[in-house]
């Protein structure tokens, strides 16, 4: 049985980092006060898809979309869980139109600063990814959610920029917790039984810290609200505003040998895969261009390299030998000011022994 954290006052007040503007929250609050159909969504790495909850409904998303329901009993609240495992805010974001922005949500938790670890990229990426989402026609409400490892790591600094920006809640995990680990108040065996990912109990307080700010919201809720559209310019130049994720469904290779679509990835299912020397090629109008694609701990993968306008060839190693398990990657191949078209060819490696290889998508903006 899951051993009970009390979530002290102090803990709740640390966790906000900023209030932000409440503006959106209120008008999704007072839309679900009405009766109207309400869809809270979450988006991030395996924490938001509930790893290492015991059980699923006790996942911090789960608890929360249980506040929405036992708040509004007498609306519709449509829950959408977009966590991704091993992914990070560069996928999310290509991914946030087909598997977030299409569903319409009204308030959306992103999720990302734990997975989150490219300090070139995932700034960039992570702003992009809070600017589509604040400029959906929905007006969707955004909260921030930083979680930690065992050690306090985590893109919480990074992230808060951005937040800070575009005035977001910032709820942080890290900010409760961390001090009651140094002071010996909390074990972390009690909430976690690695060094990243909550327990039910760990989830459980996450749930709390989130539940304790929009108690907060709930009881200043305004009924005569006007929310501005979102407007305000990106530090990073908003380089991923058109970000998609191409794979099978969307995209056809201009040359394809040895390569079949398959369902390599089932969280990624609509890929292309060879067991030969294959070659697929692509022909693609982008600013900037990553492939994702798949490493195993099997250890029959192999290596390719990836080439666009035949420059510069950069390696994608499928092989992930001793890991803790398969998982969805990406290399960024080519970036540029302007869009253009682009060739974009992958092939084996001159120095790969085996030749099985799995190309999930194109990471296209």
């Amino acid at each position: 049985m899951t051993k009970p954290c009390p979530v002290t006052n102090d803990m709740k007040k640390r966790a906000v980092i900023s209030c932000g503007d409440k503006n959106r929250l209120f008008s999704v609050m007072n839309k679900a006060r009405r009766g109207e159909t309400v869809t809270f969504a979450v988006i991030g790495g395996s924490i938001t898809q509930g790893c290492h909850a015991d059980v699923k409904s006790e996942s911090y998303a789960e608890l929360v979309h249980g506040w929405w329901k036992r708040t509004f009993p007498g609306t519709v609240i449509n829950y959408i869980n977009a966590g991704i495992g091993a992914t990070d805010s560069y996928i999310g974001v290509h991914r946030a139109d087909s598997d977030l922005i299409s569903c319409s949500p009204d308030v959306v938790i992103v999720e990302f600063s734990v997975n989150d670890s490219d300090k070139a990229i995932n700034p960039r990426a992570y702003d992009s990814l809070l600017r589509k989402l604040l400029r959906s026609e929905r007006n969707t409400a955004v909260i921030l959610l930083f979680t930690m490892t065992q050690k306090g790591e985590s893109m919480q600094e990074e992230h808060m920029k951005s937040g800070m920006l575009y005035g977001l809640p910032m709820i942080s995990y890290k900010n409760a917790v961390f001090p009651e680990l140094e002071n010996n108040t909390l074990d972390w065996k009690d909430i976690s039984p690695d060094d990243i990912h909550p327990s039910s109990a760990g989830h459980r307080i996450i749930s709390e810290l989130i539940i304790s700010y929009l108690d907060i919201v709930f009881d200043e809720l305004l009924s005569d609200v006007i929310t501005m559209p979102f407007d305000t310019p990106s530090p990073y130049g908003d380089i991923y505003e058109k970000a998609v994720l191409s794979d099978n469904r969307s995209i056809s290779p201009i040359a394809c040998e040895g390569f079949e679509k398959s369902s390599a990835s089932y969280q990624f299912p609509y890929g292309w895969t060879t067991i030969c020397p294959g070659v697929l090629e692509f022909e693609v109008c982008a600013r900037n261009i990553g492939v994702m694609y798949y490493r195993t701990t099997y250890g029959d993968n192999g290596i390719y390299s990836v080439l666009v306008d035949d420059n510069k060839e950069v390696l994608l190693d499928g092989d992930f030998p001793g890991g803790w398990g398969s998982f969805a990657d990406y290399r960024e191949v080519f970036t540029s000011d302007f869009p253009a078209v682009h060739r974009v060819k992958i092939i084996p490696s001159e120095n790969t022994k085996n030749t099985k290889f799995s190309v999930l998508g194109l990471c296209l903006s």
